[in-house]
């Protein structure tokens, strides 16, 4: 039982820490989640056909994957939203 509270909360420390890092970088950050989204998609597949490993890796997986798919669709849509202000203060000067 100990263990696996540890786990959970190391796990979520290091999610905190991978996700506080990318969220201050100034590049494209839909890309960058979305490639992360897209490899943990991969490695979730992988892992699902190894048979011995520990019970909370794949739900950690998961977790990381479902994630790091509302980032990325949150930063799509803060995108979209300068988009298209952008567009209206140019029709409106």
């Amino acid at each position: 039982m100990i263990q696996s509270v540890l786990s959970g909360v190391g796990l979520g420390g290091m999610y905190a820490f991978v996700f506080w890092r990318l969220a201050r970088r100034e590049k494209n950050k839909v890309i960058e989640f979305g490639g992360l989204a897209l490899g943990s998609f991969f490695v979730m597949g992988a892992v699902m056909k190894v048979s011995n490993l520990p019970d909370w890796v794949l739900p950690g997986l998961f977790l990381l994957f479902f994630l790091l798919s509302c980032l990325m669709m949150f930063f799509l849509a803060r995108q979209v939203l300068d988009w298209l202000r952008s567009k209206k203060q140019a029709r409106t000067k």
